[in-house]
């Protein structure tokens, strides 16, 4: 589902919810909400880049202490 998709059905929930009829504004209020759940996606992608890089990081790290190491005391 797109974020214009979300927004469509956040905008038509709350519009029902309030019994508001809001024709000539719902296609401003859809964009603006559409950039806002752009901006959640991207901040959540940034954020499981981030968390790759340092779980691939203590992998390495690990692996390094675990094979490495011990090898070269032997």
């Amino acid at each position: 589902m797109t974020s214009e998709q979300r927004a469509h059905d956040i905008v038509s929930a709350v519009l029902d919810m309030c019994g508001v009829e809001l024709v000539d504004k719902r296609p401003s209020l859809e964009a603006f909400i559409t950039g806002h759940l752009d901006e959640v996606e991207r901040r959540a992608a940034e954020k499981a880049v981030a968390v790759y890089r340092q779980k691939t990081t203590e992998a390495g790290d690990k692996v390094l202490t675990d094979i490495v190491l011990p090898s070269l005391t032997e």
